[in-house]
């Protein structure tokens, strides 16, 4: 499982989840997460359950992004744009159909993903939402012990202050009406005081289960008025290489439609708040140092690679799997950089 937390509030909303997948997969530090755009709706996403399925080449992480991604498309050519509900909608149903054929065990097949953010109709003022994709609970009822055959969407909008959570932790009463206390004067409280006190409280929850809560953390916020959705990563030791975010834009049309997962940053040293990379040039025909796998000039050394996007600041590897409709160049103004705490 893991712990992923959710909340929203007038001026900001966002997750918080731990990076560990447990289970068979039992990496210490993948990242669970991920923003995407719609044409009507920006949102921070995390997921619980189901990570992988080898023999079926399945990562919760990559079909998730996919799935989002394609839930934006219109129905046909030059159709009416798909705004987030009908897309989740959609989402839940490619998920369904995906998982029908698994023969893995019924609570073993079970997976949530929560949402946070906010959605603007026509000429109104965005609202923040909270929406939860499962195939084994709902926001206002209990959780059941195996998956159900079919994924549903829950949706609630928030007008004033809400936190949501999944995962195999619960976040406890004092924990909560902290957290909503500070919610409460998001006007002046930063959202760094938020993700602070989430982030101690998955950390707690991580000394109590080990297994299945890991310690480092992803951070997604995401500001009412339309930004750059603000990315952090919280750890408790220098680490080598980081998995990045997901970020998936479902825009279609003549903006961008893609979604890009796998970034890495590599040879990372912490030291406070400071990030540096290192990939040192080599011959164009070497390997790259940042061990992608390609060619210098294929990498690093293509300074036209997806990968040196100055929005992420990342120097390291990406696989970029839908481009912009139109064919246009790629523009990508989605995460502030990432830091170490």
């Amino acid at each position: 499982m893991t712990f992923g937390i959710a909340f929203v509030c007038p001026h900001y909303a966002g997750i918080v989840t731990d990076r560990l997948l447990s289970g068979d997969s039992s990496l210490d530090d993948s990242d669970k997460c991920g923003s995407v755009t719609y044409v009507d709706g920006r949102f921070a996403y995390t997921f619980a359950g189901l990570a992988e399925v080898a023999r079926y080449k399945f990562q919760t992480r990559q079909q998730l992004a996919r799935a989002l991604c394609e839930a934006g498309r219109p129905a046909q050519a030059g159709g009416p744009p798909v705004g987030t509900l009908e897309a989740l909608d959609r989402v839940a149903q490619q998920l369904t159909a995906v998982t029908a054929s698994m023969r893995v065990t019924p609570r073993d097949k079970r997976v949530s993903i929560l949402l946070a953010g906010f959605r603007q109709s026509a000429e109104d003022m965005p609202v923040g939402e909270i929406h939860l994709i499962s195939n084994f609970e709902h926001l206002s009822e209990p959780a059941s012990d195996i998956a159900r055959p079919a994924f549903s969407v829950g949706s609630v909008a928030v007008s004033g202050k809400l936190v949501s959570w999944i995962g195999s932790a619960d976040l406890n009463q004092t924990a909560r009406t902290a957290v909503l206390d500070l919610l409460q004067d998001s006007r002046v409280v930063p959202q760094t005081e938020v993700i602070k006190a989430l982030v101690d409280e998955i950390r707690a929850a991580s000394d109590k289960d080990p297994t299945s809560i890991g310690k480092r953390c992803s951070t997604i916020i995401v500001l009412r008025e339309p930004s750059p959705f603000l990315v952090d990563y919280y750890t408790d030791q220098p680490v080598d290489k980081v998995d990045a975010t997901a970020n998936v834009v479902a825009m279609y049309g003549n903006i961008e439609a893609f979604f890009i997962i796998d970034q890495r940053l590599a040879d990372v040293r912490f030291q406070g708040e400071a990030v540096t990379t290192r990939v040192p040039a080599v011959h164009k025909r070497q390997a790259c140092p940042c061990k992608s796998g390609r060619q210098y000039k294929n990498c690093h050394g293509n300074t036209r690679a997806v990968h040196q996007i100055d929005s992420y600041r990342l120097s390291g590897r990406s696989t970029v799997l839908a481009t912009p409709e139109d064919g246009s160049p790629m523009t990508f103004v989605s995460n502030e950089m990432m830091k170490g705490f």
